[in-house]
């Protein structure tokens, strides 16, 4: 699952969707590669505008092509353990991450946010059918946890993914759900290295503003822009051995607002920046 990089020695990174304002896939992919991104991440929307703005499968995967990027995060199906009508839209979702894996690939599809209106063993089994669906389209499917919700922390994660017994099930780290729920290294520890599926990666105040929901969607920070001890999230990553993409997710108006290159570019400088402080063995 790890990202070939055109960046000589740097960590290959992966564009998350939400990181950028824009929705033209082009613009996304131009800014992307010119700021040394080696992956990108779509959400069913994304697809849908490009085929909507009459890009073919075939023009797309030529820009990807050309870019020297390719599609290794689906985000993300939610809603799936809850009530019909979230388990609708949640399908919704599915579907449409299964339209981008056919036309043009992808490493692993995120599953996220659910209420929990069913038993324990029903919501295994219903995120069970999730990867078996995913496994007929080439995918692996990572379980994000949400400290707000019924899979608050990494513990849990696992136990999802280890009671679906589904090989091409893992778990996605996000440093901000991870600082902001348990915050609790022995957790990841406990995960199997290979089992990680995916990393995510940005900064936040040490205190969250107003809910976690909104902090989350809206005040995230650039890696080294905030309080957060990821100088050693990343060590603590690399010393378990987790082989991982690393996406560069900065959900914040305020980096949505840049031009797409700028925030492209800030992205992936202070994640570098990050990694090269970590893997020197310099802490903050």
């Amino acid at each position: 699952m790890t990202v070939s990089s055109r960046s000589g020695d740097r960590q290959p990174l992966v564009l998350a969707a939400g990181t950028l304002g824009t929705y033209d896939l082009a613009e996304r992919i131009d800014a992307a590669s010119a700021a040394g991104f080696s992956g990108l991440g779509l959400r069913p929307e994304d697809y849908t505008i490009a085929r909507d703005n009459g890009w073919s499968d075939a023009d797309m995967r030529s820009l990807l092509d050309d870019a020297g990027l390719s599609v290794v995060e689906l985000q993300s199906v939610h809603g799936w353990a809850g009530h019909e009508d979230e388990r609708a839209r949640g399908s919704e979702i599915e579907q449409g991450c299964y339209a981008i894996a056919d036309a043009l690939g992808a490493d692993y599809m995120m599953v996220s946010n659910t209420t929990l209106a069913c038993e324990w063993d029903e919501a295994v089994s219903r995120f069970g059918g999730i990867c078996d669906r995913a496994a007929t389209h080439g995918l692996g499917v990572a379980i994000e946890f949400l400290p707000w919700g019924p899979v608050p922390d990494a513990a849990t994660a696992w136990r999802l993914v280890s009671e679906s017994g589904a090989p091409n099930a893992g778990v996605l780290v996000d440093s901000w759900h991870h600082f902001r729920g348990a915050s609790d290294d022995d957790m990841i520890r406990s995960i199997p290295a290979d089992r990680i599926m995916a990393v995510q990666i940005d900064d936040a105040l040490a205190e969250p503003i107003g809910s976690l929901y909104d902090d989350t969607r809206h005040r995230r920070l650039p890696a080294g822009h905030g309080d957060l001890d990821l100088v050693g999230f990343v060590q603590l990553l690399d010393q378990h051995g987790v082989d991982a993409p690393w996406s560069v997710e900065i959900l914040s108006d305020e980096q949505r607002a840049l031009p797409p290159l700028e925030g492209a570019r800030l992205a992936a400088d202070t994640t570098w920046e990050l990694l090269a402080e970590a893997r020197s063995g310099i802490r903050r």
